[in-house]
């Protein structure tokens, strides 16, 4: 059956944005998930407990009609027949020893381990070769029967853990997870605090109804993607071709890392990346990868969390300086966001008190301006920096509106 390309990007483009909609203030976790699925790529997400990682992962799962998802929670008590499923009794009859995996990991088409790095020795070695080759070893099986390292439909596997793991028996594990998310509370931002709650009041009390919440997705019918178009996506984004500025890109950021990060850049991590940025490129709808496609390559090579604001310095200012302006200019913006603004004085009584405050006052909210009209123009030009505008505006109408509401003279504050 032949695909038109054009409408299954569109497709999954309607699919992530539902499961952004889901999501409050996940928008950027639920991309780069996406931009995995799509590079047939495993991901780790590392955070604090009640996140989301595990919702997250679930909406994506319900955006298939067809996608088998195996879920897991690990431990080091968790046996391997939990996993890779029981041994087959009539077969060990017979002398084989065979597994039933259907209905587990070998079997599923996606896969989310909770909890990954405390899997136990006796699941590791079969569990590397799962992630990274997609292959299992059935051992001997009757003749006729496929046995041997057998290969898969494995496809993505999703890696939920509230710690970095430690121990070189889990560097291996970790190695297997091209893209890292780090994904950190929200309990600071007030916009997203206040959309939290909207939705928690809405949250039915019976658990048989929690299905049916507004954090999870509800697609149905033609909206749902399928393996055969997942496929035709997949097999899309391997053909698009990296322009010559895009492979500079490349060859400056691999230097650039190298020099920074000594050790975080093996020759098979190098080898592995540049599926990632073409399925950048076909979610954009680009016909070839260009350097600014790269900009995914953030959520990449970070065995710290420390060490994610190095790497995507080194990321932006190699493969998108224009990137690298607009968080900048977040940056700018957020500094002057929690400074310490005259508030107090704002509500004075009198003048010699209040009106230097406003002033201050003026004069900040005015570079706050500035600001957003920079990003404006950076929105205009590059559609994709219209998120950074919203998070931009959102930023000075909320100073607007607290300032508002303790300024008890307006004169000089111009708003």
């Amino acid at each position: 059956m032949s695909h038109n390309i054009g409408d299954l990007v569109s497709k999954m483009n309607q699919a992530v944005a539902t499961c952004q909609n889901a999501l409050v203030g996940r928008d950027e976790e639920v991309r780069v998930a996406w931009v995995a699925v799509l590079a047939n790529e495993n991901c780790f997400l590392i955070g604090d407990p009640g996140t989301a990682k595990s919702n997250l992962v679930t909406n994506i799962g319900r955006c298939f009609s067809d996608q088998r998802v195996f879920t897991r929670l690990l431990g080091k008590f968790v046996l391997p027949e939990e996993v890779f499923g029981p041994y087959d009794v009539q077969r060990l009859k017979q002398g084989f020893y065979n597994r039933k995996t259907l209905g587990y990991m070998p079997s599923a088409t996606m896969a989310f381990l909770d909890e990954g790095f405390k899997a136990g020795e006796s699941l590791l070695n079969s569990l590397l070769t799962l992630l990274n080759e997609r292959q299992f070893d059935m051992g001997e099986t009757p003749q006729g029967v496929p046995g041997g390292r057998v290969q898969t439909d494995l496809g993505s596997t999703f890696v939920a853990s509230n710690e970095i793991p430690e121990g070189s028996n889990m560097d291996a594990l970790w190695d297997r997870g091209l893209v890292r998310l780090y994904v950190q509370t929200l309990n600071e931002n007030e916009d997203y605090a206040r959309a939290m709650l909207d939705r928690a009041l809405d949250y039915p009390i019976r658990t048989a109804d929690r299905a049916s919440s507004s954090n999870n997705v509800q697609l149905s019918g033609g909206d749902l993607l399928t393996l055969a178009e997942l496929d035709a996506l997949q097999a899309a984004a391997q053909a698009l071709p990296y322009t010559r500025a895009a492979k500079d890109a490349a060859m400056a950021f691999r230097a650039a890392i190298h020099q920074q990060f000594k050790g975080l850049l093996s020759d098979r991590t190098w080898m592995r990346l540049w599926n990632l940025p073409r399925a950048v490129a076909l979610l954009e709808g680009s016909n070839d990868v260009q350097p600014d496609h790269l900009e995914i390559l953030v959520h990449t090579l970070w065995r710290e969390p420390v060490q994610r604001k190095g790497i995507a310095q080194v990321v932006y200012a190699t493969c998108s300086p224009l990137s690298e302006e607009v968080r900048k200019e977040l940056d700018k913006l957020r500094e002057i966001a929690t400074m310490t603004w005259p508030r107090t004085a704002l509500e004075s009584d009198e003048t010699h008190i209040y009106s230097p405050a406003q002033r201050t006052a003026s004069d900040l909210l005015n570079e706050m301006r500035l600001t957003v009209k920079r990003l404006a123009t950076f929105a205009a030009e590059t559609p994709k920096y219209g998120a950074d505008l919203k998070i931009a505006e959102g930023i000075l109408g909320s100073c607007e509106a607290e300032l508002k509401a303790c300024v008890k003279r307006t004169i000089g504050v111009s708003y």
